[in-house]
């Protein structure tokens, strides 16, 4: 029931993720007209929670798979574009840094082309 990857969730976003060679994790997903905000752009609440979920997932990919359990301590977002939903996106996450406990991730959400929007 996971908001961003269950597949039982009939609200959610039923995004799959797959761990990339690199090291990364991406995801290709569509948000839907329920998660918009102003009429043809996404809530950046859902925006964000979908950057959130790739943090965690990116750890997993980097780890070969291996489900640790962490929780966020902090969190920024930026809004570079609007994202629109039914549309095709693109989402990647990357651990940028390691210290005991600790992690950084870098994630994105992105046109097919490229463009990063958030």
């Amino acid at each position: 029931m996971c908001a961003v990857c269950g597949l039982d969730n009939p609200f959610g976003l039923r995004a799959p993720f797959y761990s990339m060679e690199d090291g990364s994790v991406v995801s290709l997903f569509r948000f839907r007209k329920e998660h918009q905000s102003y009429p043809g752009r996404v809530h950046g609440g859902l925006i964000t929670a979908m950057l959130d979920e790739m943090g965690l997932r990116a750890l997993w990919a980097k780890e070969g798979g291996e489900f640790t359990y962490g929780v966020t301590l902090s969190l920024e977002t930026k809004y570079r574009k609007p994202v629109p939903y039914d549309a095709d996106l693109i989402g990647r996450g990357i651990v940028a840094k390691e210290s005991g406990n600790f992690l950084t991730a870098e994630c994105a959400i992105m046109l097919p082309e490229g463009t990063v929007l958030a």
